[in-house]
């Protein structure tokens, strides 16, 4: 066997062992936490240490030659991936009933009055129904055909890690959060169209009605926490309903006003009810973020863990709260819940988790608390409050307009020697940015776009130039650009120097964010990506950053930045007139005049490892 086969052989033998470990994993938590536990599973997967740990097990399984030849024989036989696809369409079939109060890992909001009943805790624990039959079938594939060791392996290191986030999981959900870059999130739901329940007829649907999402939002607040009187408590539970709502509707921005969900109610006049709509409007379109994910905190209002003569100490931070402050405001007889006193593992019903609204009331009036310092206090530093407004930075790389900038007319190369640099300089810049941000992310993505024309608009004051079927499907940037070419004329104008159309920029912007896309037209974005689109005349079509904004007819553009509340997106394109630039672009405009032009969501590209260039 000469080296060139013995390299495949061995690439080969890899991505068996890999793909065995990935299945049997994703079994494993697929029987512990069924749907929730496979979704926890396949996001687990997806992160650094994710795909670190999956990458470890696959070369013990390599190691062992049992193992790694039963781990072969499954790949070329097909069995891991039947596997992985039955899990998923088991995932698939998992339905909830709504007819029956569920109880999730979701929060006790406190009532309108604090002398009412004790609040059931919200939320639904993982319905398993639809994924058992499925799990029940991999467990028989995967135990029937590979050793003992397979499962056993990396089930032990896994567990632990699933375990702890199936419960996050359960409030997140790919398909439903956007991503944040930089600190920054687009909200994707406008509106919010509201299902009224009658709790005492199991939960019943009596009607609907929808709202602007900030309506909805002070709705929360009205129906949450209003009665407590206090703008920064308002303006903490405003982010928090905010999160919870984007991470827990129903995918198409509907969600149940119950204590399932979160109470709700419309707002009246008193003061109160209007300081919460001021609440939600000041904070609009903020979010909190967990690993640059929207994250559902959960909350209750109030969960004593100890008490002694002078305090009770909450579950939420071992917050110590005087007694005397504590019971002129709660009826101990009304909550007893609330009082159980006896250490967190007496808690029931997910008490105790995230926040608290009394203990949030007490950091506010009595300790000075902002709403920031007192989400700070309970859930720390991993969890970040999104900035509203456009982002402003994408991996320390600034975003702004470049249109100000000359069209470069020259080659690249004689402005780069000139500054004693050279296109490998440029090339590293792009590469570290893109390695920074995750390579094979959305972010990267990103950061390709902006990372080219920054380099050349920050050293220089240059952008480069358009030109009618330009594209350079490589990593890096082509050395000759700016240099004369051939004529290139389109039905408007002629071109004459090396640079890229629009969708030979977008496909670079791309390509070098990690994936192995080959070069596409406006054409071929629209017949590849346009089953998962909207047309952007539409007030509920939202685009993120990596989205695509494509007319088939004419133009392509990268959306970088957004901003609902000014209605506008910072795009990165190449266009006839300008050559290659970040602008402003209204977010709801055509770009190919009256032609259809529509936003196309890039999430099952960009989430698909299969589409991540290895190689990079």
């Amino acid at each position: 066997m000469n080296e060139e086969e013995k390299a495949m052989k061995d690439a080969k033998e890899t991505q068996s062992a890999e793909k065995a470990a990935h299945t049997a994993g994703k079994a494993a938590a697929t029987y512990l936490g069924g749907s929730a536990g496979a979704k926890a599973y396949d996001a687990l997967s997806k992160t650094q240490i994710g795909k670190n740990l999956e990458k470890n097990l696959g070369k013990n399984i390599k190691k062992n030659k049992l193992l790694n030849k039963a781990a072969n024989k499954l790949n070329d036989s097909g069995a891991l991936d039947a596997a992985n696809n039955l899990m998923d369409a088991g995932n698939g079939k998992a339905a909830k009933k709504p007819s029956t109060p569920a109880k999730q890992a979701g929060a006790a909001p406190a009532q309108p009055s604090a002398n009412t009943s004790a609040p059931s805790p919200k939320g639904t624990e993982a319905n398993n129904e639809g994924t058992g039959k499925a799990t029940a079938n991999v467990l028989k594939v995967v135990t029937a055909m590979l050793p003992v060791g397979i499962i056993i392996l990396p089930i032990v290191i896994f567990v632990v890690l699933v375990s702890v986030f199936i419960s996050v999981f359960q409030l997140l959900d790919e398909n439903k959060s956007g991503l944040a870059l930089g600190g920054y999130y687009s909200v994707r739901c406008p509106e919010v169209t509201v299902i009224f329940v009658d709790k005492q007829n199991g939960y019943t649907e009596t009607g609907s009605k929808t709202y602007s999402l900030e309506e909805y939002v002070a709705g929360v607040i009205a129906g949450e926490v209003a009665y407590l009187g206090n703008y920064e408590v308002d303006k903490v539970y405003a982010i928090a309903a905010r999160s919870y709502f984007l991470t827990h509707d129903d995918g198409n921005c509907t969600i149940e006003a119950s204590d399932r969900k979160q109470a709700f109610r419309e707002l009246t006049e008193n003061q109160n009810d209007q300081m919460a709509l001021q609440a939600a409007e000041e904070t609009a379109g903020q979010v909190l973020l967990k690993n640059n994910e929207v994250y559902g905190s959960q909350y209750d209002a109030f969960a004593c863990i100890a008490e002694d003569s002078n305090y009770y100490t909450i579950s939420q931070g071992n917050q110590k709260i005087p007694k005397e402050w504590v019971e002129s405001r709660i009826n101990k007889e009304r909550h007893p819940n609330w009082f159980i006193c006896n250490g967190k593992e007496n808690l029931s019903n997910h008490h105790g988790n995230g926040m608290s609204q009394f203990g949030a009331l007490y950091l506010a009036s009595e300790k000075g608390y902002t709403y920031d310092e007192i989400i700070s206090f309970y859930l720390g530093d991993e969890v970040k409050i999104s900035s509203n407004g456009l982002m402003t930075s994408v991996a320390g790389l600034e975003i702004k307009n470049t249109t100000n900038s000359q069209l470069l007319t020259a080659p690249i190369s004689n402005i780069l020697s000139t500054n004693g640099a050279t296109i490998k300089d440029m090339d590293d810049f792009i590469y570290r940015n893109v390695t920074e941000a995750g390579k094979g992310t959305r972010e990267a993505v990103v950061t390709a776009a902006v990372s080219q024309i920054n380099y050349l608009y920050d050293n220089y004051k240059v952008r480069a130039p358009y030109y009618w079927g330009g594209n350079y499907q490589r990593y890096g940037m082509p050395s000759n650009l700016g240099a004369k070419t051939v004529t290139s004329c389109s039905s408007t104008s002629c071109y004459y120097n090396v640079g890229f159309d629009c969708s030979g920029f977008v496909s670079w912007a791309i390509k070098n964010g990690g994936y192995t896309l080959n070069r596409l037209t406006t054409v071929g974005f629209d017949s590849k990506f346009s089953s998962n689109s909207c047309n952007i005349k539409d007030s509920n079509c939202i685009g993120q950053p990596g989205d695509l904004i494509n007319s088939r007819e004419c133009h392509v553009q990268m959306i970088v930045a957004v901003d609902e509340s000014s209605g506008k997106y910072m795009v990165a394109e190449s266009t006839g007139s300008l050559g290659v630039v970040m602008r402003e672009w209204n977010m709801h405009s055509s770009n190919c005049g009256n032609a259809e032009t529509r936003i196309l969501h890039m999430d099952s590209y960009y989430n698909n490892s299969n589409n991540v260039d290895p190689n990079y």
